[in-house]
């Protein structure tokens, strides 16, 4: 049958070959969407370390009180902790409660490890209670922390070092890029 030059139609030829060209495009592009996936995640964990960081310092500056973000690097659970006024030993610390965004676990796919930083391990303290878990960051009242980077890993090797600088409990970011094997 001869079509006309009205008539408007698509051949099961052109058909084939469009839809080729689809698929094609679709394995090229489709792994850059997952690879963007998991940066984005691994940028929202150290978000909410931040976050959290950041949370700790304002409430030990706010309350004259020395306040600490616990790491269960484990299961990435991560909460505020100030010390416990009904504690028996001095130096307790306890969930503090009633602050948003004082309780988080950042997600099963990012690692964590926290590290004692260099400068920060042979500085002298007051009392042996002053003195927080490597598992965790303390936030003194006179704007100061010990100081701790904190690395996040994910599946593919690509880091995140956050660094909990001493003299001003401020923190910082960077891309560790890719580590090891692909």
């Amino acid at each position: 049958m001869r079509r006309g030059e009205n008539e408007c139609g698509v051949t099961l030829i052109e058909l084939i070959i469009v839809i080729s060209v689809m698929a094609i495009l679709s394995t090229l592009i489709v792994p850059q969407f997952t690879g963007s996936y998991r940066g984005a995640l691994l940028g929202a964990a150290g978000r909410e370390i931040t976050a959290v960081a950041g949370l700790a310092r304002s409430q030990a500056i706010t309350t004259g009180r020395p306040h600490r973000v616990a790491f269960e690097p484990e299961t990435g659970r991560y909460r505020l902790e100030a010390p416990d006024p009904q504690g028996d030993r001095g130096g307790e610390f306890a969930p503090t409660r009633g602050v948003p965004g004082s309780l988080g676990e950042i997600d099963k796919r990012i690692r964590l490890e926290i590290r004692a930083r260099d400068a920060d391990r042979g500085a002298p303290q007051s009392a042996p209670a002053a003195r927080s878990r490597v598992d965790a960051v303390l936030f003194r009242p006179d704007g100061t922390a010990e100081g701790r980077d904190i690395v996040l890993r994910d599946e593919d090797g690509f880091a995140l070092l956050i660094e909990v600088q001493p003299v001003t409990a401020r923190v910082r970011i960077t891309s560790l890029g890719r580590e090891g094997p692909p």
